[in-house]
């Protein structure tokens, strides 16, 4: 709701407007809007934050509660203000209430009785085991047939045909198994008691007798082998060629270089001149002058004469300070230390 500085008569009203929102509970007042003339035409708000004072009016933020729904533009009303008090201080926690009993629990249902289990009839006593009949003695056993005897071998030739092989004897009859003696008779059962041991087993038959084997037919006659080619002849070795005359030795070196266990070394000075690079050279330094390598070191002349271009794939290093006589152009990296 926006409600003016001033109240009818042009009294100001904002030292009071500023105090209706200073209550810390959440619902901060209620204010009421009613028609003077009819005071039953009324709207109840409540005040739900702080008031935004602006200029020529305060803004107070309200709920509507009950009552008229719209005012006529100009109606002649009265707003009645009611601030709610401060929150008050949290209260004691009261005391925890006594645990109730707990109830009776119920009877449990009576279980059906479990029928009467019947005894146990008693073992009977067990009958002495029999005597084991004697084994009977094993048969004989067949002789071996004659084993025919082995066909004639072709002659070697062109590779002849193998000869026939020989039917193979006859296997002899195998001898018959004897008998197997009877296993002596079941005894008695006795009656019942108490864990008596059990009856002997029963006698089993004897084992039929085993037929003769079958005559095993002969072998079919294999097949010869066809002839295989004669091989070619090795061709004569060729004679070994002349050794070819030792080449000259190489002119001696000069005295610069010189080989030892550690490998190549220098035995002089070493200089690195590239003033002899032909001019038409492009992207190489090939002006530079003045790169000495002594004693593990190397030495670079302190001042750059002439004209001289660092091309993009270079790096150029000189160890400072430098003083450049003449045009250096760097398309490279050229540092100085």
């Amino acid at each position: 709701m926006f409600i003016d500085d001033e109240a009818d008569g042009a009294v100001d009203i904002q030292v009071y407007l500023r105090t209706i929102d200073d209550s810390t509970s959440g619902i901060r007042g209620h204010f009421r809007i009613s028609n003077r003339l009819n005071s039953a035409d009324f709207t109840l708000f409540t005040i739900d934050g702080a008031i935004t004072e602006a200029t020529g009016y305060f803004k107070i933020p309200c709920t509507k509660l009950t009552g008229s729904d719209s005012y006529t533009n100009g109606e002649d009303i009265i707003i009645t203000f009611a601030r709610t008090g401060d929150k008050g201080d949290t209260g004691l926690q009261g005391a925890q209430g006594v645990q109730g009993a707990q109830g009776v629990q119920g009877a449990q249902g009576i279980a059906g009785s479990q029928g009467v289990q019947g005894a146990q009839g008693a073992q009977g006593t067990a009958g002495t085991t029999g005597a084991q009949g004697a084994q009977g003695a094993q048969g004989f056993q067949g002789t071996q047939g004659v084993q025919g005897a082995q066909g004639v071998q072709g002659t070697n030739g062109t590779v002849g045909t193998q000869g026939v092989q020989g039917a193979q004897g006859v296997q002899g009859t195998q001898g018959v198994q004897g008998a197997q003696g009877r296993q002596g008779a079941q005894g008695v059962q006795g009656t019942a008691g108490t864990g008596g041991a059990q009856g002997a087993q029963g006698v089993q038959g004897a084992q039929g007798v085993q037929g003769t084997n079958g005559t095993v037919g002969t072998q079919g006659v294999q097949g010869a082998q066809g002839v295989q080619g004669a091989q070619g002849r090795q061709g004569a070795t060729g004679s070994q060629g002349v050794q070819g005359a030792q080449g000259r030795q190489g002119a001696t070196g000069d005295s610069v270089w010189a080989i030892s266990a550690a490998g190549i070394s220098t035995i002089s000075e070493v200089g690195v001149n590239t003033t002899g690079l032909p001019a038409s050279l492009t992207g190489v330094g090939n002006s530079f002058q003045g790169l000495y390598i002594s004693n593990g070191m190397f030495i670079m002349d302190n001042t750059l004469n002439g004209n001289h271009y660092i091309g993009t794939a270079y790096n150029g290093l000189m160890a400072g300070p430098v003083t450049v006589n003449g045009n250096l152009s760097i398309d490279g990296v050229w540092v100085v230390v």
